[in-house]
């Protein structure tokens, strides 16, 4: 599930060369996005990142390497703050939410 103002950047948009060998350095790289990932509104991907299934990107997060699957990610550059989450398309009410920890 994408959100807005998502940026997937597969290169650096310039050419970077090696003034000793005259040879590119920046070659672009695919982006791998598992399955069943949201990623929130404003985030940019780098070139060469996987995100794994049932991971969670927050909002304006930098995603520069991969993360793993069933993780929560947020920040510049983003930082994994939780494993072994999923998640729901579908709203919970708070209210439920209470009754299942009591």
């Amino acid at each position: 599930m994408f959100s807005y103002d998502i940026e997937l950047k597969t290169g650096d948009s310039h050419s970077i060369f090696d003034l000793n060998t005259n040879s590119r350095i920046n070659f672009g790289k695919s982006i791998k996005l598992g399955n069943h990932v949201w990623v929130g509104a404003h985030v940019v991907i780098l070139k060469g990142v996987e995100i794994g299934d049932n991971s969670v990107i927050g909002t304006s997060t930098v995603c520069t390497k991969s993360i793993p699957a069933c993780s929560l990610a947020v920040g510049i550059p983003a930082n994994v703050i939780k494993t072994n989450v999923t998640w729901e398309r579908k709203r919970i009410e708070i209210k439920n939410i209470a009754k299942k920890t009591l």
